[in-house]
């Protein structure tokens, strides 16, 4: 893993750790991507998979992606667990230095990678890196800073679980770090992700049949900006290249 990160995690042992829940959670960002593009988009690079939650949900809906992370062990367990399903591919890759063409995807995103950057130059290098592989949006996902609470209990919840050490980002950074990268972009808009609608994602609700969670699933990204940004998990930074 990358030198530059907060602290050496052990990505690894962090990987089996939360695989499972990870993967059995709603493909919220793969959600919100189609949804935000109205599904207008062929070919995905999702770097800095981890579970290839949000991949394998876009595959579902037709698209052909192609799932990295520069851990190779989680890459070589991915193609065994899904080795059979059609129009995914994973690989191992470096953020810093990705091995695919020049404008080669329509879309590349990756969902909780800079919260592991302190360095902002390490961050504005990788975003140049993922700029010049994709040719139409660019998404990249990173904790609010505007969330004091949620701040807060990650603070407390790292002293037992390093994987929630992690940095927070205010608008205002996210857009001085894509300014000061250079890179080049007809638009830039940044979403809020992540609240209290979540709850109501998943398929059961204390046992029960939850009535509401395809309806939610549908209309996530207006739910979303109904979000108070004090309350928003997550943003969302979307650059239309």
């Amino acid at each position: 893993m990358y030198t530059a990160t907060r602290r050496s995690y052990n990505w690894t042992t962090i990987w089996h750790r939360h695989f499972n829940n990870y993967l059995s959670a709603s493909p919220r960002a793969g959600l919100i991507m189609v949804q935000t593009l109205s599904g207008e988009f062929d070919t995905v690079l999702e770097i800095a998979c981890g579970s290839a939650r949000d991949s394998l949900f876009l595959q579902t809906m037709s698209k052909n992606v192609v799932a990295s992370d520069s851990n190779s062990y989680v890459i070589s367990e991915l193609e065994s667990r899904f080795q059979n399903i059609p129009g995914i591919k994973f690989c191992v890759e470096d953020a810093l230095s990705l091995s695919f063409e020049d404008r080669q995807f329509d879309v590349s995103f990756h969902n909780g990678f800079y919260v592991c950057f302190d360095d902002d130059e390490i961050i504005k290098a990788m975003l140049r890196e993922q700029c010049r592989v994709t040719r139409k949006h660019i998404f990249f996902f990173v904790h609010s800073g505007h969330n004091w609470l949620l701040r807060n209990k990650f603070h407390r919840e790292a002293r037992a679980d390093h994987v929630f050490d992690v940095r927070f980002f205010r608008c205002d950074e996210i857009e001085r770090l894509v300014h000061e990268s250079g890179v080049t972009y007809k638009q830039m808009r940044i979403y809020k992700f992540g609240g209290f609608v979540d709850r109501f994602l998943a398929e059961r609700l204390k046992g029960l049949p939850n009535p509401v969670c395809g309806l939610v699933s549908k209309n996530l990204r207006l739910l979303y900006s109904l979000t108070p940004l004090h309350a928003a998990e997550r943003l969302v930074c979307h650059l239309t290249l």
